[in-house]
């Protein structure tokens, strides 16, 4: 078996069980779970069609709306990434820092929350600023990739929890405490002005969601002590439970699975539907011993995939608008799409054949630079 030319440490290949073995079976499903969740958002990023409200076609391609009581499948994708990485923080940070030893594990943390960070806030100032005014309030403008950077960072102080059953239940309590301070302050209001939950909904919903996944990714991981197959239909029964529950629960006044306020419902209900679609790939992983190639191509370089997609579509709609000037709009909204898709799949394909992975911190500072030059001409020409 070929080696792979990476530290075997590293958090970017969660995958990984004996030394620099690339093609690994177990947990190699992971890598395909987050190219799915990666080829689904390199679709969406360029597709920017008026969808009505309520059909068919929003439940499929479209976020529900700010004030909406329901949520839709499509705004699980965020969600369903934080669970992604989770899953694997644990798993590399115990790793890391058996190797390593814990002070490198947390400057390595750092290092790559300020990377993250840092590109999300220029994500923010190119598209308007840190501040904007909606519903008489004033609320902070928020990002995908500062929710991420976030969430990495403060769900490190809960990976000192030994016992992964006692994680996974202070992480749903942390979901709890903001569904209680959404019922009973005006953080509700805040959440609903705000973009991508905003601060709240990253400090308390997706950190959530992130510490119980980190909970079921060192469980099927580390622990020896139950039968492989029995771990996984705990899983299973786990993603059940919670995509019930949270329907159920969606039906109580207050309670409504709204992903603008990354509520308790949202939350739960995110992770049900995660747990479930992960769980065909871990069939065809451990059943079929199925070698995705295509989606695993787009799951382990996932931040770069991201960028290649995200940046230069924001980019064409600053300057030219994802419809591309072509009438009608949707014939130059799937070309662009096209574009994008073939781009980030030849990268894929070829990174992966080559068998390269680049940290997540190589990418950002990459991002941050381009980003960089972009506000600048952005202020220059007075589009910003």
């Amino acid at each position: 078996m070929e080696e792979h030319k990476i530290d075997e440490n590293s958090d970017d290949v969660p995958n990984l069980i004996s030394k620099n073995q690339w093609n690994s079976p177990r947990l190699r499903w992971i890598d395909q779970v987050r190219g799915a969740i990666m080829l689904g958002l390199v679709l969406t990023v360029a597709i920017d069609v008026e969808i009505e409200s309520g059909s068919v076609l929003e439940f499929f391609l479209a976020h529900a709306g700010r004030e909406a009581t329901y949520m839709t499948l499509y705004d699980v994708g965020a969600a369903a990434f934080i669970f992604i990485i989770g899953l694997s923080m644990g798993i590399a940070f115990k790793k890391r820092q058996k190797s390593v030893g814990i002070q490198k594990s947390l400057v390595h943390i750092g290092i790559r929350f300020l990377a993250l960070f840092a590109v999300g806030f220029l994500i923010v100032m190119a598209d308007g600023g840190l501040m904007q005014e909606r519903d008489d309030l004033i609320v902070i403008r928020w990002d995908v990739v500062i929710s991420i950077a976030v969430t990495y960072l403060l769900t490190t102080p809960f990976l000192f929890i030994k016992k992964v059953h006692l994680r996974f239940l202070v992480g749903l309590c942390w979901a709890s405490l903001y569904q209680v301070l959404l019922l009973t302050t005006g953080l509700r209001a805040y959440a609903i002005a705000s973009n991508h939950g905003g601060i709240f909904g990253t400090l308390f919903g997706y950190i959530a969601i992130s510490v119980m996944a980190s909970a079921i990714g060192e469980y099927l991981y580390f622990d020896s002590t139950i039968e492989e197959d029995k771990k996984y239909q705990h899983v299973l029964i786990l993603g059940i439970f919670f995509l019930v529950l949270g329907v159920l629960i969606a039906f109580i006044p207050g309670m409504e699975a709204a992903k603008r306020q990354v509520s308790l419902t949202y939350v739960i209900i995110s992770c049900g539907v995660t747990i479930l679609g992960m769980n065909i790939f871990i069939f065809f992983d451990r059943k079929k011993n199925l070698e995705l190639s295509y989606l695993r191509a787009y799951g382990v370089n996932p931040f770069l995939m991201y960028f290649l997609a995200e940046i230069p579509s924001f980019l064409i709609e600053q300057f030219i608008g994802t419809d591309l000037g072509i009438t009608p709009e949707i014939i130059g909204n799937l070309i662009l799409t096209v574009i994008l898709l073939g781009v980030t799949s030849f990268i894929a394909i070829f990174t992966y054949k080559k068998k390269k992975i680049i940290p997540t911190e190589k990418i950002a500072g990459l991002g941050f630079v381009f980003l960089v030059i972009l506000v600048i001409i952005l202020l220059l020409t007075g589009n910003l």
